[in-house]
């Protein structure tokens, strides 16, 4: 959770995870240091549940008290630059780019800093930096260990940019549904969607060297992805993949009376799902006798 919430002191974490669970924060302090042989399987539900709502987002640590933030802030909420440079580093490793301008092109539009500002905070130029600058950074940090990645901009401008490794992980995930034996025919399927040469999308996922790729590239894998997640207000043909959320991927093998299709699991198995489904917008009317809508009588008036 430390990793996940980059910044984020044990005692915040603590006090959190006391105003989730229940549980006093000393009692998690020794939890944490391995003081108690035991954990009670209640409360390890609760502690993995509070994890994925991190991993997810929605959770975020309090903000320190008072006189914390008096106590690490020189004078009127600035704290020393030197202690920027750090989160400037690992923001840039963290994004794979070499050119800095890019980060100072999103932390200008977080912050209202200007570039030039920016790059004397990093080179250690001023000697002190404002508390909201330490807090986007950190807020950054907290988004890349989540997956959540910024939209970037390159320093000439144009286009919007994100680092490879997101492209790679969006085409892999694209991969692992089975709809396609080779890359190759993923790159074309790709390159008609996103109108780029396919070669320039294989070149982009196998190329270390590359380090930003055009935002086009990830939404249009996405894209792809998402013409295979099961719908049931959708008519599907027999051989068309379907990626369910609870069952997983499979095939369309056969079509079945009542608007229901037989599908085939990877994993094994066969399971009959809807297609073609429409929700009536309608509501149910009701039909007996000396019923009054405008009250709340349901047995028949006497005649």
């Amino acid at each position: 959770m430390l990793e996940a919430l980059d910044g984020c002191t044990p005692a915040r974490l603590y006090r959190m995870l006391a105003d989730e669970m229940g549980v006093h924060p000393v009692t998690l302090l020794r939890y944490h240091r391995g003081q108690l042989a035991t954990l009670s399987s209640e409360r390890m539900g609760k502690l993995r549940g509070v994890h994925r709502r991190i991993l997810a987002g929605e959770l975020l640590p309090p903000e320190p008290p008072e006189r914390d933030r008096l106590a690490r802030c020189n004078g009127n909420g600035r704290v020393p630059a030197a202690r920027l440079r750090p989160l400037f580093d690992r923001l840039l490793e963290r994004l794979q780019i070499t050119e800095r301008q890019v980060l100072y092109r999103c932390l200008t539009e977080r912050t209202g800093l200007h570039e030039t500002t920016l790059l004397r905070y990093h080179t250690g130029a001023l000697q002190t930096a404002p508390v909201a600058l330490e807090r986007a950074l950190r807020e950054l940090l907290s988004e890349c260990a989540t997956d959540r990645f910024p939209v970037l901009k390159r320093a000439d401008g144009g286009d919007a940019v994100v680092p490879r490794a997101v492209y790679r992980a969006r085409v892999d995930r694209l991969e692992r549904t089975g709809e396609y034996q080779h890359k190759s025919e993923l790159f074309r399927d790709l390159a008609s969607l996103v109108d780029q040469p396919a070669e320039r999308l294989r070149k982009a996922y196998y190329d270390s060297r590359i380090r930003l790729v055009p935002r086009s590239f990830p939404d249009g894998a996405d894209k792809l992805t998402e013409q295979m997640i099961y719908d049931p207000s959708r008519v599907w043909g027999v051989g068309e993949r379907i990626l369910h959320p609870h069952f997983g991927a499979g095939v369309v093998r056969e079509k079945r009376p009542h608007r229901a299709v037989l599908v085939e699991l990877e994993g094994g198995g066969e399971v009959l799902l809807r297609e073609g489904y429409r929700h009536d917008p309608y509501r149910e009317q009701r039909t007996d006798r000396g019923w009054n809508p405008g009250t709340r009588r349901t047995r028949p008036l006497a005649s």
